[in-house]
């Protein structure tokens, strides 16, 4: 039986969090915005999916609001919430898999996914996949970079990428 997904907008100490769930698992993540109403409206344009409930039952979301005030307050550096990757292409699933595979606080250069796929061609396929990531900070597209290590690019923006990669190097040290 089909559960539909649930949206749930929480606040962390960066602003508010949009995650939305489906019966397998997360399935969509925005990253902290000013407003809650600003995520509701990105959570709401960037979903085809329905019916979306917003009042998840706090079961169901607690455990994702847990890691997530975890992750930005240092104390969580691994996620292993279920996920659900509907919709994603096998390539997709391989890329994102690696990229999940980078440890905390580390970078990774497009080139070095490209090569742990055993396809060293497929750099801008890579950059592409990480572009249609739907789980950032669970998927940690911020933490791969060019080889001359520019940032690239970042779906939240490249503020957002710095910003993350600092968090993670100042949590890190702290190790």
């Amino acid at each position: 039986m089909n559960l539909g997904f649930f949206a749930a907008i929480f606040r962390v100490d960066e602003g508010w969090v949009g995650i939305l769930v489906s019966e397998k698992g997360l399935c969509r993540v925005f990253l902290p915005g000013r407003t809650e109403r600003a995520v509701r409206a990105d959570l709401l344009k960037g979903c085809q999916c329905s019916p979306i409930n917003f009042k998840p039952p706090e079961k169901l979301v607690k455990p994702f609001i847990n890691d997530f005030s975890g992750y930005f307050s240092g104390s969580v550096k691994r996620f292993s919430l279920p996920l659900d990757f509907c919709g994603a292409t096998d390539f997709e699933r391989a890329v994102w898999k690696v990229t999940r595979a980078i440890p905390y606080g580390e970078t990774r250069t497009y080139g070095w996914v490209a090569k742990m796929l055993r396809r060293p061609n497929a750099v801008r396929a890579v950059g592409g996949a990480l572009g249609r990531n739907p789980l950032p900070l669970i998927i940690p597209c911020h933490r791969v970079v060019g080889t001359d290590g520019s940032l690239g690019g970042f779906s939240g923006g490249l503020a957002w990428k710095r910003r993350l990669l600092a968090l993670e190097k100042q949590h890190s040290s702290k190790s």
